[in-house]
């Protein structure tokens, strides 16, 4: 991990992608983008599935982006998701 120095987020943040699809904080909502936030958008308040992102190595390398999104049931149990532990700065 943090292997590739030039890889890192400008919040010096590495491994953002590829490792595993990462579960976040947020509830899926396809237009979301276009509708809420600009700025740190949090998504919508309630929804049927979770936002996860990142890609897996198991997937094709377009989903391999910390930027690429869709929605998974959270309940699900899937092999290549995965999740990343945060706190606010």
């Amino acid at each position: 991990m943090g292997s590739f120095e030039e890889g890192k987020s400008p919040y010096g943040i590495y491994d953002m992608a590829g490792n595993a699809w990462e579960w976040v904080f947020d509830w899926y909502d396809h237009d979301y983008y276009r509708k809420g936030a600009k700025k740190n958008p949090i998504g919508p308040a309630k929804g049927e599935g979770k936002v996860v992102r990142g890609g897996s190595w198991l997937y094709v390398p377009e989903f391999l982006r910390s930027a690429h999104r869709f929605d998974a049931q959270p309940t699900n149990r899937l092999f290549g998701y995965g999740f990343r532990c945060a706190k606010t700065p």
